[in-house]
């Protein structure tokens, strides 16, 4: 219903870009829409594009790539966590693991990917997950 109703709003060719998560379950990231009006097509009117992001998807690319890397599933998991943003607090919470035990696979996967700062593994992740 609710797309129904982004759909109609984006027919008026003037709306702006709107965005709608869509759930999926309760283990599983939601969809993320972006409904934006397309212009006008000859044929029924105003034409509407609908862009789907699947972060689950985009955390399996990310997470192939960094195994690849040679990081080990833990320290796949321990970049993931910070590159999102999240502290190492937060991923020794996640984890169940000390904030030492953190921080030592942190070292690992920056030292693995050649990396300084968890700001650089933050970027190579955005780009790991454009490709």
């Amino acid at each position: 219903r609710r797309l129904q109703r982004e759909l109609g709003v984006a027919s008026d060719a003037a709306a702006a870009a709107r965005w709608l998560a869509i759930p999926r379950g309760p283990d599983r990231p939601p969809l993320s829409l972006q409904v934006l009006p397309a212009g006008q097509t000859n044929l029924r009117g105003a034409a509407v594009m609908v862009l789907v992001a699947d972060r689950e998807q985009q955390l399996d690319a990310r997470a192939g790539a960094l195994a690849e890397l040679g990081l080990t599933p833990t320290e796949v998991r321990v970049a993931l966590l910070i590159a999102e943003g999240h502290g190492v607090p937060h991923a020794a919470r996640v984890l169940g693991v000390s904030v030492n035990t953190v921080r030592t696979h942190l070292a690992h996967v920056l030292g693995k990917t050649g990396l300084r700062r968890q700001a650089e593994l933050a970027r190579l992740l955005a780009r790991l997950g454009q490709v």
